[in-house]
């Protein structure tokens, strides 16, 4: 197991409410659209989560000029 998945696996059990990881859960966003985003730098990670199971719906780069 490579240090990332080690990483995101950590990440992924940890409480969703908590401020220690750069994880929301979006409003009115339905299950199977990426219910959670995940940040990272410039990198964006919609997920959703499923019993046991994390689902990767998308994962991206943010522009430089968003902001």
């Amino acid at each position: 197991m490579d240090a990332y998945q080690r990483r995101g696996e950590t990440v992924c059990k940890s409480n969703k409410s908590s401020r220690r990881y750069p994880i929301r859960k979006l409003k009115s966003v339905l299950a199977g659209e990426g219910q959670y985003r995940l940040r990272s730098g410039r990198f964006r990670f919609r997920y959703d989560i499923a019993d046991d199971e994390v689902v990767l719906l998308y994962c991206g780069l943010r522009k430089e000029d968003t902001y």
